[in-house]
């Protein structure tokens, strides 16, 4: 494997930082106690960014904190129930858990025992790529003998059988997902599929904010149409936005997005599947718990709908109708909103312009520059207008003959237009 010399990392700089060689040398006596865990080994075999750095230990979890007390490394007991304790180094962050096994569970939660087996650890583990340990010195270990082999060939599997480990977890049917849509491409592991439509009807168990902290990231995949379709073929996508979703729609967003390189919003992205009528609002806000910038996504979904026909005369940029409309969306809405609407009437089929043209007006629209209306009330109560109702429509007024003019009359021209 390239990225492994013997049973060494190589290249593995992130190893390499005063931070974690500060962690290693509070808490190593033999050389083994610690260990990094998951998703750091994972993402550097795989070629991806390394960023967070988890790490198992045979010490307890009150081990680790007198530990970290004799050293002054500042701890959060972010999750000692489950043995995790958060050091900070400097502005780094590291999570040391103890090594557990599980003693009961019930499909949202687990009774844990610690212990000092690290072959038990990995066996409690979700995927066989992520029952991966490093050492300190880069020394790489697979206790099970299968994460190694599965990185290379870049399948994602459960450790030992599928089903028993759903039933541990609910929410690991959707990790699966999520996992695939990052590290791996279809065809996807048949039996983890067949366990996950098998016992789908335990996601109803989870709470809201598990379900959309995974579906959020999947939704945030660089390529998330191949999962989508999974999970909407096997009926998991049903189940979990409540509604029959609109796939179509979803599939033509991402096309748009992927092609301008626009990042993912997981609500609007929601919004497209989920949102269609008015009430969808409220219903996915609460169904989801979304924030109120996320909930925001939904009701410009839902507005791009209602304007459909002024939207589609906003790209008649040859009518005068049009181009007013097309400058009064940028002024009003601002650049951010009005691409929005546009994507959301293009993935629903209503752009009455190709692809190729509506993806270079959204360019232009990225580089338009908001400017503020040249006239003030000030100026208008100078030229003896009254303060009130009055000199609000003669602003509106103005405003509109602004942006017929592609927002280029000057103030006094503007003001003109008071006097005749």
């Amino acid at each position: 494997m390239a990225k492994i010399i013997g049973n060494k990392l190589k290249e593995a700089h992130w190893l390499e930082t005063d931070e974690l060689k500060r962690l290693f040398n509070t808490f190593l006596e033999k050389g083994d106690e610690v260990k990094i865990v998951g998703g750091a080994p994972r993402n550097h075999l795989l070629g991806k960014r390394v960023e967070d750095i988890d790490l198992a230990t045979v010490f307890t979890p009150e081990e680790i904190i007198s530990k970290a007390k004799k050293a002054q490394i500042k701890y959060f007991p972010t999750g000692i129930d489950h043995g995790t304790v958060t050091l900070l180094i400097n502005d780094t962050t590291f999570e040391m858990t103890s090594l557990r096994e599980d003693v009961k569970t019930d499909g949202r939660r687990a009774v844990v025992q610690f212990g000092k087996d690290w072959t038990e650890d990995a066996r409690r583990r979700d995927f066989t790529i992520n029952a991966l340990y490093v050492l300190s010195d880069g020394t790489i270990e697979d206790p099970l003998g299968t994460g190694l082999k599965d990185i290379e060939t870049q399948t994602l599997r459960f450790i030992g059988r599928a089903e028993d480990r759903i039933k541990e977890d609910f929410l690991r049917s959707l990790r699966y997902y999520r996992f695939a849509a990052y590290y791996t491409k279809p065809p996807y592991d048949p039996v983890a599929i067949k366990a996950t439509v098998k016992l789908r009807d335990g996601l109803r168990s989870l709470s809201a904010e598990r379900i959309k902290s995974e579906l959020f990231k999947i939704l945030s995949a660089p390529q998330p149409i191949e999962i989508i379709r999974e999970l909407y073929q096997n009926g998991i996508l049903t189940l979990l936005l409540g509604t029959a979703p609109n796939i179509g729609t979803f599939f033509k967003l991402q096309e748009l997005q992927t092609s301008l390189n626009h990042q993912t919003i997981p609500a609007l992205s929601l919004a497209v599947l989920a949102a269609w009528h008015q009430g969808d609002r409220e219903r996915l806000t609460e169904r989801f718990k979304l924030s109120k910038n996320e909930g925001r996504q939904i009701e410009l979904k839902l507005q791009s709908n209602r304007e459909k026909e002024m939207l589609v005369t906003s790209l008649d940029h040859k009518s005068s109708e049009g181009n007013y409309l097309y400058n009064h969306y940028l002024h009003h809405c601002g650049k951010e909103d009005y691409i929005t609407f546009l994507k959301v009437l293009y993935a629903s089929g209503d752009s009455p312009v190709e692809f190729e043209a509506l993806s270079q007006i959204i360019k232009n629209c990225e580089l338009y520059e908001s400017k503020e209306l040249p006239v003030s009330g000030a100026d208008l109560i100078d030229l003896g207008v009254k303060p009130g109702p009055e000199l609000g429509e003669k602003l509106e007024q103005l405003t509109i003959e602004w942006l017929k003019s592609n927002r280029e009359r000057s103030k006094e021209e503007l003001l003109a237009l008071m006097v005749r």
